[in-house]
C-alpha cells in the first residue's frame, strides 16, 4: 500500500554544505606546473649548450 509519505517526495533539506575553500596549496600547485612549462624552455637551450 503506497503511503502519504510516498506520494509527497522528501523534500531536500538543504545541508550546510561548507563549499571548499579555495585552498592555496591548489593555487601553489597550479603555479608549480606554470613554472615547469618555462623549466622545459630553460631545458631547451641548454641541450643547445650541450650539443654545441
Amino acid at each position: 500500500k503506497i503511503g502519504p509519505n510516498s506520494g509527497t517526495p522528501k523534500p531536500e533539506t538543504p545541508k550546510p554544505e561548507t563549499p571548499k575553500p579555495e585552498t592555496p596549496r591548489d593555487n601553489n600547485v597550479r603555479v608549480e606546473d606554470v613554472e615547469t612549462i618555462p623549466d622545459a624552455n630553460s631545458n631547451a637551450p641548454v641541450l643547445d649548450a650541450s650539443s654545441s
